[in-house]
């Protein structure tokens, strides 16, 4: 976490908000990407379930729920 500059109390109200705001916008756009990232890791994987699963009825599971959707 970004502290806040070392002359924080010594600067006027719109440069303390002005700072806020940066900050702000930086971690907006930073937690954007990052929801972005995560995004793309859980969806658009398909699970390959094409092998026999009568020794797995967990996978067998997870098949019929794959096939569901």
């Amino acid at each position: 976490m970004k502290k806040r500059p070392k002359n924080w109390n010594k600067l006027s109200l719109p440069q303390q908000e002005a700072w806020l705001t940066i900050r702000h916008q930086e971690l907006t756009a930073a937690l954007e990407q990052n929801f972005r990232e995560l995004s793309q890791v859980r969806g658009g994987y398909k699970i390959d379930l094409s092998e026999d699963l009568s020794d797995r009825p967990d996978l067998s599971q997870m098949k019929a729920e794959n096939d569901a959707y």
